[in-house]
């Protein structure tokens, strides 16, 4: 399988809350970022090509602020390997440039790890 990503992408190694601002609903916790999406590990499968409006709460301090407000796109939301827990792919909608900086800001951070993409066999 190709694999189509164009972000490098950041597996979170603290604890990072998720939450869907239009009712408070805790989501669950990111387990990895980009600048492009990122991917949720949670209780509850959440609705495919659904745009939610996210609050995330992250590690590093960024103008003032932990806290970094976006829109994204839930592509694929499926059983997780943890019993009980189900993992959520989202894409960003429009992202701006003050929220890309405060992205790239944490990304920096001793909190995320850079994951290597392994190449498929076939090329």
């Amino acid at each position: 399988m190709e694999n189509k990503r164009q972000q490098d992408r950041y597996r979170c190694m603290a604890y990072c809350g998720v939450y869907d601002i239009s009712n408070e609903n805790h989501l669950g916790i990111l387990i990895d970022l980009s600048l492009s999406g990122l991917r949720v590990m949670g209780e509850e499968k959440l609705r495919s090509g659904k745009i939610f409006n996210l609050r995330l709460e992250m590690p590093k301090r960024v103008n003032d602020s932990t806290i970094i407000y976006l829109s994204a796109k839930c592509n694929w939301s499926n059983k997780s390997e943890e019993p009980n827990f189900y993992v959520s792919g989202f894409e960003f909608e429009n992202i701006e440039d003050y929220t890309k900086k405060q992205i790239e800001a944490n990304l920096q951070s001793s909190v995320f790890v850079k994951i290597e993409e392994t190449k498929s066999t076939s090329e």
